[in-house]
């Protein structure tokens, strides 16, 4: 066998410092093993190393780039260990200190086995590769509101590996080893990696003080691994953080796009006004440093246009929770929200219910594990861009859509620096806005229109929230204005783990909601509105409904200049799913009805005070609801003006009006040609806009339809249409009445009024004396004025005797005789189909009784 023949990495050399952030005390008496590699890839290890704590870590690096063909990184799960030699073996050992209640009874933890190739008395040289055939695999973060317990050691094979490198590097052994790790499902799945091993002496810092995780009422922090309380046996996690006595510099790997550079370091250095002092600091990488790199903390820019993610990823002292390097995953999807939004909205003829379905999928995402064997990334930014909003980015004067595009990256960087400093997702900030959510529209078209704005206040409590498309930027705006102050959850939040202070506005005043509950409750959403979410929902409704044309010239423009060639489609074959839009309009109205609703409308902001939901304080939780929904009724100026679309009944008439609306953007100068952002002529010819228009109007009636119809069957409860209920019938049975009841809140007469109102026009509206919406529909709207949809029997009880009032003297101008004398028999087939539609829903606004026998309206309205 050969004799290693480079010179020794390195020699009893003495530490004196910890990695990248800096902090700690030197210890002079703690030296690295004396490590080399063979000719024949064999590793020799000095025998120093036999017996002491060292700190093992390891970052993996994907081949595969979780198949989107860009490698990417994540750490694995750090680890005290230490070297035994057991006769021709090397054993490498876990210390189990602080893993266990008691040391009573001896155990020792084996890791791995390496066999001895050859031993002097100064080193041992093993196959690595044989020794490490077993690849562990696991997290440093951990989130014990979706965990419990340590989680168990996890390896998977390595048939094949080789050591790509063995180093000394600043303090620390690096070991990069090339392998394909086989995960089983069935058949075993063939994983290509990249392993780079850390290696250095285990040295605490003295100056390090571990904090215990308080839960995540108020405030959320990663944890590490769970340590067993002495004595006792239970679990307690620590946060992770940074020793912030030294300055934690981030490394801006020196690929990133020049014009974006400033907009990465200022998302850096947002987080000392949070500090309230110069903690954090921001450069540019050394020439050729990539991420992983454990002396580096590294934001790494990856060009991808279809990524869709950013992503930070942290690597901590696995006894103390000290974050001791961290990295960030970029990718130009954030640069490009104009050319890859149209790629989110891509969806099939029949692709409703999976639109749906894709609405959550980068949330669930978080919680689902990389290649099925780990606990998920909760530290994951999905791009999610705002139809409606792009085409008007896409058409700005090109130093607008720049600053734009900063703002976004700005804002994406601050969220994942915070995830870095160990932070986790606070979904309840964008109800933290100090601004209403019709401001906020307003700010944005006046910035999208002069490039120019001033945000006056917060629009989120924190940047570690999924805003909206307009939060993000104005957002990433805001922290930008040299005397805006921190967020005010991000303020606290620092404050609280890093200077251990109260801050000065206490963190039980700021709402916090965790990964743990998000869709739980109606302010703890993701890319929701900011505010109150009864009016940014109501606000989004509207917005959305006026900026239907501006969506549809967006999504023809996005296949007309997609960045790449092969997406793009000639006009005529630009798919325009009527499901997609009807569904994309109301889910905000959904959302805003469901807060008004028992039993639907959870508020986390109420049960922070209250406690969840139990026997005994049910009353008190729904009271105290009821008074959180009165304050946002007031502020938005009463029910009528909250939703002014439904008071008004004019979502059929504005939805049909698109197209016109619709023309008008497709035939100014601006939108007809101009430039691709990657300086591509571009124009749409007469005979092009012309097919658009015919689309376009086409798809508007479709969508005009289907959004009314969905609106009714929102406002109805999803009740079925009961055709043939006959108004004699004394009761309905108790499993057929729809729940849950609108909540009796301060402003309920208006409530039942502007409910009344949108079934008043669904069911009696009519063009050339023929009703304008089919039977069914309008006798979903029935459904809307009964009695058991209210908090009482009085409920809707004028609205029916108003409604059926007007629909008999409609119907007697259509048959020129009172409703009740018309015999269906001398009717033609067609009009014996329409007398018993109209049958079906004077039966229903007829009806005498709720079940129980308790009494509502009349029996009979009609005259005789």
């Amino acid at each position: 066998m050969k004799r290693p023949q480079s010179l020794l990495l390195l020699l009893y050399l003495f530490l004196s410092c910890t990695g990248p952030g800096g902090g700690g005390t030197p210890n002079p008496n703690v030296t690295l093993p004396e490590v080399n590699v063979t000719d024949e890839g064999y590793l020799s290890l000095s025998k120093n190393a036999l017996d002491k704590e060292f700190l093992l870590q390891a970052s993996f690096i994907d081949a595969e780039g979780w198949g989107l063909n860009s490698p990417s990184f994540q750490g694995s799960q750090s680890r005290i260990i230490t070297f035994k030699k057991k006769n021709s073996s090397l054993f490498m050992m876990e210390s189990n200190e602080g893993l266990l209640s008691s040391p009573e009874i001896p155990v020792e933890w084996i890791l791995s086995e390496f066999k001895i190739i050859e031993e002097d008395d100064r080193s041992m040289t093993i196959d690595f590769n044989e020794g490490m055939k077993d690849v562990f695999v696991g997290y440093d973060w951990y989130a014990s509101d979706f965990q419990y317990g340590r989680p168990p050691t996890v390896a998977l094979r390595a048939p094949h590996a080789f050591l790509k490198e063995v180093k000394s590097d600043q303090g620390r052994v690096v070991i990069r080893q090339a392998a394909q790790l086989e995960i089983p499902f069935g058949v075993n799945y063939l994983w290509p990696v990249e392993v780079v091993y850390y290696l250095e002496p285990y040295r605490p810092d003295p100056s390090f003080q571990a904090i215990e995780n308080p839960g995540f009422d108020d405030i959320g922090y990663f944890e590490i691994n769970p340590r067993v309380r002495p004595g006792f046996g239970d679990y307690q996690t620590y946060i992770s953080r940074w020793n912030e006595s030294g300055p934690i510099l981030f490394s801006i790997s020196d690929n990133t796009p020049e014009e974006y550079i400033d907009a990465v370091k200022e998302g850096v250095l947002y987080w000392n006004k949070a500090f309230g002092s110069e903690v954090v600091r921001a450069a540019i990488a050394p020439e050729g440093v990539r991420a992983p790199d454990p002396n580096h903390n590294i934001i790494q820019w990856v060009t991808n246009h279809y990524a869709g993610f950013a992503y930070a990823d942290a690597q901590m002292n696995p006894r103390t929770g000290q974050i001791l390097h961290a990295q960030i995953f970029l990718t130009s999807t954030f640069a490009t929200p104009v050319l890859s939004a149209i790629d989110q909205m891509e969806r099939s003829e029949d692709g409703e219910a999976q639109a749906e379905e894709n609405e959550n999928e980068d949330i669930r995402s978080l919680v689902l594990g990389l290649k099925g064997f780990n606990q998920g990334l909760l530290c994951i930014y999905p791009a999610k861009f705002s139809p409606g909003n792009l085409k008007a980015l896409a058409q700005a004067e090109p130093a607008i859509a720049l600053k734009m595009t900063r703002d976004f990256i700005r804002d994406v960087v601050a969220h994942e620096v915070g995830h870095t400093l160990g932070l986790r997702h606070n979904f309840a900030a964008s109800t933290g806005s100090n601004l209403p959510p019709k401001q906020i529209s307003d700010l944005f078209e006046s910035y999208l229109a002069s490039g120019e704005t001033e945000i006056p206040d917060q629009v989120a409590s924190s940047v570690m929230d999924y805003l909206g498309f307009e939060e993000n930027i104005l957002n990433g705006r805001f922290i930008a204005q040299p005397n805006a102050p921190a967020l005010t959850y991000d303020e606290a939040a620092i404050q609280w783990g890093y200077h251990h202070v109260e801050p000065s506005r206490p963190l039980d005043e700021i709402l916090y909601c965790p990964d743990s509950l998000v869709f739980q409750y109606e302010d703890c959403q993701i890319w929701d509105g900011s505010g109150h979410p009864l009016l940014s929902n109501a606000n989004r409704f509207e917005q959305r409904i006026e900026k239907l044309p501006n969506l549809l010239a967006e999504i023809f423009l996005s296949y007309k200049i997609h960045f790449d060639p092969e997406k793009r489609e000639p006009v005529g074959r630009v798919p325009l799913p009527a499901a997609f839009f009807s569904r994309y309009i109301r889910n905000p109205l959904e959302d805003a009805v469901n807060l008004l609703k028992a039993n639907t409308g959870r508020s986390l902001f109420v049960e922070r005070e209250t406690g969840p939901v139990t026997d005994v304080n049910r009353g008190d939780v729904e009271q105290k609801t009821i008074a959180w929904l009165d304050e946002a009724v007031a502020q938005g100026g009463g029910i009528p003006n909250i939703f002014k679309p439904l008071d008004r009944h004019s979502v059929f008439a504005d939805l049909q009006n698109a197209a016109q609306r619709f023309a008008a953007i497709i035939e100014s100068p601006a939108y007809r040609s101009g430039q691709t952002p990657f300086g591509e002529a571009y124009a749409f010819t007469d005979q092009e806009i012309d097919v658009m228009k015919e689309k376009a109007s086409a798809l508007v009636a479709l969508v005009a339809a289907q959004t009314a119809q969905q609106v009714t069957h929102i406002l109805s409860g999803y009740a079925d249409a009961y055709p043939y209920l006959d108004a004699s019938s004394a009761e309905m049975p108790q499993d057929e009445i729809p729940h849950p009841r609108f909540r009796r809140i301060g402003d309920l007469y208006e409530l039942e009024t502007t409910l009344g109102n949108w079934a008043e026009y669904i069911i009696t509206d009519q063009a050339e004396a023929t009703p304008t919406f089919d039977g069914a529909h309008r006798l979903n709207a029935a459904q809307i004025l009964l009695p058991y949809a209210g908090p009482d029997a009085s409920w809707q009880m004028g609205n029916r005797g108003r409604v059926l009032s007007l629909l008999f003297a409609k119907l007697e101008e259509r048959y020129g005789r009172p409703f009740q004398d018309i015999n269906p028999e001398e009717l033609a087939a067609a009009e014996q189909n329409l007398y018993y539609v109209e049958t079906a829903i004077v039966q229903t606004l007829s009806r005498s009784s709720l079940p129980g026998g308790v009494e509502a309206v009349p029996a009979d309205s009609r005259s005789e």
